[in-house]
């Protein structure tokens, strides 16, 4: 049994209760909690702080760098972090496991002038200083079609704290991923999973057996703590396990009058509005989506959709014309 995750507020009657009855959960905060972590066919072993799996149902090839312990606190018992859905609530600070990769399951504080979010209130600008964290594997040989990267994370939330975030790999800043980490809404005490596809010109950057990944941000106007749990890369995918559907409009602004043939994205799967506005993109990875819209002579814009496994969202779009 991992003592890493074993908590109790409720006293040893509690403790000695699961262990009466097999073990599986606690009493933490309230909240039931696995205490032992699964092994999957798509996951691997969770408590594992990194692994390579080859031909899974998810994709050809799967790197996961941290274990999947939600920053050391533990999933609500049936909770499942890969199907959407925010996880069970984080303290404000937490201690770092030796055995854990730098970069993940610690509070990372952005500098700034001041602090700002609910993380910051219990580490210092400073003193927890952003790391990155690293893919390390064996270098693909293999022919890639596509790459996808899933974070799971907490604290990122631009609208609230003013951060411009900037996400990069290998030293290289991914403009994109940026901006969609701006339109993210994930709060500090919760965690959330994120999925992206990384650009084609970056699928040479698998061939070193290395990548470096890094969260940081402009000069702020207040500092923002955030954290991440695990980092999970899948080559070649097949088919997101746990999926669902955005359907919805893109509309004017000014005139409120539905918009034609617009591309509308996430998660390199595309489509265009009909003559109503409307759109639909089907098999998207649950957690937090960001739909990406392109019109002409518009710069991109991003809106984040909270999307659980098997659930249909819809998502009206007005743009600023």
């Amino acid at each position: 049994m991992s003592q890493k995750l074993v908590s109790s507020k409720n006293g040893m009657l509690v403790v000695l209760f699961c262990f009466i009855i097999g073990g599986f959960t606690a009493v933490a905060n309230g909240e039931y909690r696995i205490l032992e972590l699964p092994v999957t066919e798509s996951e691997g072993d969770w408590s594992a702080t990194s692994i390579e799996l080859y031909d899974t149902s998810e994709a050809e090839y799967i790197i996961r760098v941290g274990d999947i312990d939600n920053m050391n606190v533990g999933w609500r018992i049936a909770y499942n972090p890969f199907k959407g859905g925010v996880s069970r609530k984080l303290p404000l600070s937490w201690d770092i496991v030796p055995d854990d990769p730098a970069g993940t399951d610690r509070v990372m504080v952005i500098q700034g002038a001041r602090q700002g979010d609910m993380f910051t209130k219990e580490n210092q600008p400073g003193k927890d200083l952003v790391e990155s964290f690293s893919l390390n594997f064996f270098p693909i040989g293999e022919i890639i079609v596509d790459v996808y990267l899933q974070i799971f994370l907490s604290g990122i939330e631009q609208r609230m704290s003013k951060t411009g975030f900037i996400f990069s790999i290998n030293g290289e800043e991914l403009k994109e991923v940026s901006e969609m980490f701006r339109a993210l809404s994930i709060k500090d005490l919760r965690g959330e999973l994120l999925t992206f596809k990384l650009p084609s010109y970056m699928h040479d950057m698998l061939k070193s057996g290395v990548l470096e990944i890094k969260i940081d941000a402009e000069p702020p106007l207040r500092s923002n703590g955030f954290a991440v749990d695990f980092a999970k890369l899948l080559i070649n995918k097949k088919a997101f396990k746990f999926a669902g559907s955005v359907v919805g409009s893109v509309n004017n602004l000014k005139t409120l009058e539905p918009m034609e043939n617009i591309k509308v994205s996430s998660q390199g799967i595309v489509a265009y509005t009909n003559d109503q506005g409307e759109f639909r993109l089907d098999g998207i990875a649950a957690g937090n989506a960001v739909i990406k819209v392109e019109t002409t002579n518009l710069p991109p814009t991003y809106h984040s959709v909270k999307l659980q496994s098997g659930e249909v969202k819809t998502r009206h779009i007005v743009i600023n014309l």
